[in-house]
């Protein structure tokens, strides 16, 4: 589910609605050339993809654009340029390498395949394809979106988000994204299911995994249709992407302390950097050399860590 995509009769339906507006299921037929099953398989699976709504207006129902900030940016993509057949360039695996460029700035094969669940032949085939219409362009460190399909880019990001929210909350109902990167997210909830469908507990959540049990009202989840199991090191670089406070601080000192002599520097710090967290995760070392004296407006005071890690047991 956490690909993203659009069958080319999607992308033609949409197309349609963009231009003409408001259509029954005949006009769309009449439009597309569909046969009426087909564009009802079609019309479900964009009503499941927050594209389209449905409503009577008389005796036939119309199809129109939903009101969300996806199907907007896609009815303002096709309106600015008419000229580009949609459907034939951002059906299949297009959307899946466009959501790995734009949200992480990936740009050569091997990078989006790492980042995304299609292969790298498959990768060189959409790049083959979009470049043939000028969406890709061949910079410095390799192919990048062209400026002038910025609505695309927002087009694609915000459908990644949808989609997103959607796998969310099918999890948990009350779940709220705290962070995301593609199809990568990590989400509170008053949910603690464990590992499941792709989402791990993750944060303090999973500290007592490493020795640092704690109580909590809620809890954190890590969601990747690709990580299947979290080290250490994750769980510590996924505490730095959720909102921080002394208070959250405290049990990520507590649990670096007690796996201090089996976290791997190097892997933590390339985690680090892969999450833009890298100076945080320093930070930590700083507090410890210098036992506190550095002062961070997140950390505890030196006295008060010592207090709690003597309650764990903990030698400082």
């Amino acid at each position: 589910m956490s690909k993203l995509s659009l069958a080319e009769s999607e992308i033609r339906i949409l197309e349609v609605i963009s231009v003409e507006g408001n259509v029954s299921v005949s006009q769309l037929c009449d439009k597309t050339n569909f046969i009426p099953s087909m564009a009802r398989r079609s019309l479900a699976s964009l009503d499941r993809k927050g594209l389209i709504k449905k409503y009577r207006m008389g005796l036939p129902k119309e199809i129109a654009l939903s009101d969300s900030k996806h199907a907007s940016l896609f009815r303002d993509m096709v309106l600015e340029s008419r000229h580009i057949p949609f459907h034939k360039y951002l059906s299949g695996s297009s959307l899946e390498v466009l959501s790995a460029i734009c949200s992480l700035n990936l740009c050569t094969r091997k990078e989006i395949r790492a980042h995304s669940n299609i292969s790298e032949p498959s990768v060189a085939r959409v790049f083959l394809k979009l470049k043939r219409v000028g969406m890709m362009q061949k910079g410095e460190s390799g192919y990048v979106l062209s400026q002038r399909f910025e609505t695309l880019k927002n087009f694609v990001i915000e459908f990644r988000h949808y989609m997103n929210q959607k796998i969310a909350k099918e999890f948990s109902r009350n779940s709220v994204i705290l962070w995301e990167k593609n199809d990568e997210f990590i989400i509170e909830s008053d949910t603690k299911k464990g590992n499941e469908n792709d989402f791990h507990l993750t944060g303090p959540s999973a500290f007592g995994r490493f020795g640092i049990p704690l109580f909590m009202m809620i809890s954190y989840h890590f969601y990747s249709p690709r990580e299947k199991e979290l080290g250490l090191e994750d769980t510590i670089t996924h505490s730095f992407l959720i909102p921080m406070s002394q208070r959250t601080m405290l049990p990520v000192l507590l649990v670096w302390k007690k796996n201090e002599k089996k976290a791997k520097r190097e892997h933590l710090m390339n985690i680090a950097e892969r999450h833009g967290v890298r100076e945080l995760v320093n930070s930590i070392y700083d507090y410890f050399n210098s036992e506190g004296k550095q002062k961070i407006e997140e950390f505890p005071r030196w006295e008060e860590f010592k207090s709690k890690a003597d309650e764990y047991g903990l030698r400082v």
